[in-house]
């Protein structure tokens, strides 16, 4: 029974940290496209120490989350 606690511990620390690197790496993607120099694949794993597939999805990710906070955004705003 406690090794299953344990497990279950194990994997909210491991979500957690991952949620924590997430957000990090989208605020580096912000900083970067806001200073006018927006990170490549390979630049934005290289800056975390991943390799530059990693540094790809997370681009593509953040662009996909960017789109779809403006399309609701602008949903909201539309006249009806």
């Amino acid at each position: 029974m406690r090794e299953r606690e344990g497990e279950a511990g194990q994997a909210d620390v491991a979500k957690r940290e991952r949620a924590a690197l997430l957000e990090e790496v989208r605020a580096e993607v912000r900083r970067a496209d806001e200073a006018g120099g927006p990170h490549t694949g390979e630049s934005l794993g290289a800056k975390f120490g991943m390799r530059k597939g990693w540094g790809y999805k997370q681009l593509r990710m953040f662009r996909q989350d960017s789109q779809e906070l403006r399309r609701s955004d602008t949903a909201k705003w539309e006249p009806e």
